[in-house]
């Protein structure tokens, strides 16, 4: 059976690891936006909370969120290509959103590519604004 688990990124030396694999993952899979989180800086520039997921020990996905007000905005979320289809992702979701109740959010929001709208739908998620060159923008209300 496989460990699966999802962490909080934190400042110690093992989650930093973790926050740079995460980046990788990112790096690769969505390289249009790699350039917003090169830097250590990024993580401390804004109120940001990262996880990343974890299975058998190897970290293969995860997602940054940051907040204005009371609005929650999904920065990136991400899975490497051979952990997808295997209900991570959703795994990543409900965290998430976990997250931002106990935090107090009323909304979440995000930008995503348009090919993964049917995925977010079915999380509920709803479509606000067409967004540019394949890109759409989506909220939940929570």
């Amino acid at each position: 059976m496989d460990r699966i688990e999802i962490k909080k990124v934190t400042k110690d030396k093992k989650t930093l690891e973790d926050y740079f694999r995460l980046y990788s993952i990112l790096k690769t899979v969505l390289p249009e936006y790699s350039r917003r989180i090169e830097k250590l800086e990024y993580l401390n520039s804004r109120n940001l909370s990262s996880h990343v997921l974890s299975l058998n020990g190897h970290v293969v996905g995860g997602y940054i969120l940051h907040d204005e007000g009371d609005i929650a905005y999904l920065e990136f979320i991400a899975l490497i290509e051979s952990s997808q289809s295997k209900g991570l992702g959703k795994l990543l979701i409900n965290n998430l959103m976990e997250e931002v109740s106990k935090l107090g959010f009323s909304e979440v929001r995000a930008e995503t590519k348009s090919e993964n709208l049917p995925i977010f739908k079915k999380l509920n998620f709803k479509e606000y604004f067409p967004g540019d060159e394949g890109f759409v923008s989506i909220y939940l209300n929570v």
